[in-house]
């Protein structure tokens, strides 16, 4: 490249138009040294294979916004509408129970049906029931239930459907039973509701007063069985006190006592009339002995005994014996049990007693024996004898009347007896049935005051169309939806975009591609373009003003880019049409032209030339014409309106003009315009 820098640019231009256009220029020394091939190929730069970051799919984005934009909308709003038509807004319907912690009482006493037992436990057993297959059978039963949409829908697994759908709680713990079901369609969930409560209060709540209605009946009709029963029974007391000429169990018992006495007393005679005639006898035999024996010979043990019934001491003990053994005869009658303890203690009594008699009747036996040896000495008893004999029939003869009286005695004490066991019996019967039955008199008085008491479970508030929904839900659902498409479509768009590796900033191709950055313009489309085609405007005015400080900036860069020497031809060109080649060759020119210096803007770009069109010059003769040798370089340069620029624009283009590209001619031209 020459050292003199002077008049001369050579410029190849493209499009006009672009968003922000820079100018390399190439040193001396390359800033990225390529590797030779020894060892590979030249290493890529590092920005070329970068993963995106949020800034780079910002700066891609940028690039595509309308396409990303467009199609977020398309895709975003598809997504939105098929939120909204397959999601529906669903409704809670709402029904309210109260469940009582305690059974309602009218009275402040305990009420009937036993304790309440754990409410915790109660209400969980409450809930369990409310969508029980029973509860619910009886739900879909209805009529009115059975050509719901819902339960025509669901009719193969509908008590499935119904349990899961229908929801049991008690906010807050409380006494309050919130059965809930959701659904979009709100008339059919209160008829589900409404029916599946009105169900439950009857088969389960209802159900319960019955069973207390049924209670209280089968009670009351025990109550009077059993007051038929007591009247059966005072009935036949009545006979039995009758029959016996009583007036009730007191005087029964009063006659028995008579009875016992005057049976003690015949027995007391009878025993002694026997005892009486014991001795007689006796004393005959004694007599007649004495008559008929010798003094030697032994008095035999009989005699020893009935004259041994003459001491007091044993007269006592057999008086005692006789008394326990009455008494004896009248507990066991008593207690009807003959192992009893009371019987047991009087029958050791008795084995004293007689354990006293034998050793009193051992004791006083010698003594008896000599008293009657000795008193028998000197006597006739023949004499006695006929008188005795006459005295025994006598004794007989009442004792014969006495036993008779005895033994009328004893069978009026056996019906009396039978009769007070028969009384007795009934009377304990009987008292044991009228406690009952009081009892149950008690109960019923109790049924009749408490039956009319509320129920534990009581209906607040029937379920009803809500006026609320979960429109919110879908809404959010929808807009959910809506801006993750949009956002999901501008991430793809911007992957997309970042794929093509566009430099984004003037870091990346001085840092991220080693090349050297001497300037930038500010964006120059669209909108820029509008206010440059207006310059009397201020936003025109300000735009163009920036421009130009760029451009001279630029220039400026260049012309002292390598100290004593500075290029005397510049090329600005691009990777892509329609980035704004055109733009910055024109303004390049134009800044070197209003320095002093003498520049000629050659339009290289020969199948879209432009640049004749910026200046208002005629496209031919230009630089193709020169190439193909159809004209001469002064021939094919114009003069623009600003001071020290020409222009060679792109003439006639044809494949001559390209095929002289690659020959000698480019170069001479450029030498010839340098």
């Amino acid at each position: 490249m020459p050292n003199d820098f002077s008049s001369d640019l050579d410029a190849a231009s493209g499009g006009s138009q672009g968003s922000v256009a820079m100018v390399a220029v190439p040193t001396r020394v390359p800033h990225v040294p390529v590797p030779t091939w020894a060892f590979g190929p030249p290493a890529v730069p590092e920005i070329v294979n970068a993963k995106p970051g949020p800034m780079e799919l910002m700066h891609a984005l940028r690039r595509r916004w309308m396409t990303a934009v467009g199609l977020g909308l398309l895709v975003g709003g598809t997504l939105s509408a098929m939120v909204w038509y397959f999601l529906p807004v669903r409704y809670e319907v709402v029904a309210l129970l109260r469940v009582l912690s305690t059974r309602p009482k009218v009275l402040e006493k305990e009420g009937l049906g036993g304790a309440d037992g754990d409410y915790a436990v109660y209400k969980r057993t409450q809930a369990a029931l409310f969508k029980s297959n029973f509860v619910l059978q009886a739900t879909l039963r209805k009529p009115e239930v059975k050509r719901l949409f819902l339960i025509q829908h669901n009719k193969d697994d509908i008590l499935d459907f119904l349990s899961n759908e229908i929801s049991v709680d008690y906010p807050g713990d409380s006494e309050i039973m919130r059965v809930s079901m959701k659904g979009d369609r709100p008339d059919e969930l209160r008829t589900i509701i409404n029916s599946v409560k009105e169900s439950y209060m009857d088969e389960i709540v209802n159900a319960e007063r019955m069973e207390r209605l049924r209670q209280r009946d089968m009670l009351e009709r025990f109550y009077k069985k059993n007051r038929e029963d007591i009247r059966n029974r005072l009935d036949a007391l009545h006979k039995l006190n009758k029959e016996y000429s009583t007036s009730g169990d007191n005087e029964a018992r009063i006659k028995l006592d008579l009875a016992f006495r005057r049976l003690n007393s015949l027995v007391e005679r009878q025993e002694g009339l026997q005892h009486q005639i014991g001795e007689v006898e006796m004393r005959i035999l004694l007599l007649t002995t004495r008559a008929s024996l010798a003094d030697d010979i032994e008095i035999p043990d009989f005699i020893i005994d009935h004259q041994l019934g003459s001491d007091v001491q044993m007269g006592q003990l057999k008086q005692a014996l006789a008394d326990y053994t009455a008494a004896l005869t009248e507990e066991k009658r008593r207690t009807n049990n003959p192992k009893s303890p009371s019987v047991m203690r009087m029958r050791q009594q008795m084995n004293f007693i007689e354990e006293q008699l034998d050793a009193r009747r051992e004791e006083l036996r010698p003594v008896l024996i000599e008293l009657f040896r000795y008193s028998t000495q000197g006597e006739k008893p023949e004499q006695f004898i006929p008188l005795l004999e006459t005295e025994r029939e006598r004794l007989a003869a009442h004792l014969e009347e006495v036993n008779q009286k005895v033994q009328q005695h004893l069978e009026e004490m056996q019906k009396l007896n039978k009769f007070s066991v028969q009384i007795e019996s009934l009377g304990a019967e009987l008292k044991e049935v009228q406690d009952v039955t009081a009892k149950m008199g008690n109960e019923l008085k109790l049924w009749a005051v408490e039956i009319d008491a509320q129920p534990r479970v009581q209906s607040i508030e029937d379920a009803s169309i809500p006026s609320g929904n979960d429109a919110i839900r879908k809404y959010v659902a929808v807009g959910f939806a809506g801006a993750t498409g949009f956002a999901a479509v501008l991430f793809f768009v911007s992957i997309l975009e970042f794929q093509s590796r566009r430099l984004n900033s003037e870091r990346e191709i001085s840092e991220g591609l080693g090349i050297r950055v001497i300037g930038h313009l500010p964006p120059l489309s669209g909108r820029a373009w509008r206010m440059l085609a207006n310059p009397s405007s201020a936003a025109g005015a300000h735009l163009q003003s920036l421009l130009t400080e760029s451009v001279d900036s630029i220039r400026t860069t260049l012309v002292h880019s390598n100290g004593a020497n500075p290029p005397r031809v510049v090329m600005v060109s691009s990777s892509d049409i329609q980035e704004g080649k055109t733009t910055v060759a024109s303004q390049l020119a134009a800044s070197l032209a209003r320095a002093g210096r003498r520049t000629v803007l050659l339009d290289g770009d020969l199948r879209n030339p432009t640049a004749h069109v910026v200046f208002g010059l005629p496209l031919g003769p230009g630089f193709a014409d020169v190439l193909r040798g159809d004209a001469e370089g002064e021939a094919a340069l114009y003069a623009t309106s600003a001071p020290n620029l020409w222009l060679m624009p792109a003439g006639q283009f044809d494949a001559a003009a390209v095929q002289a590209l690659a020959g000698e001619a480019l170069v001479k031209i450029i030498k010839s315009l340098k």
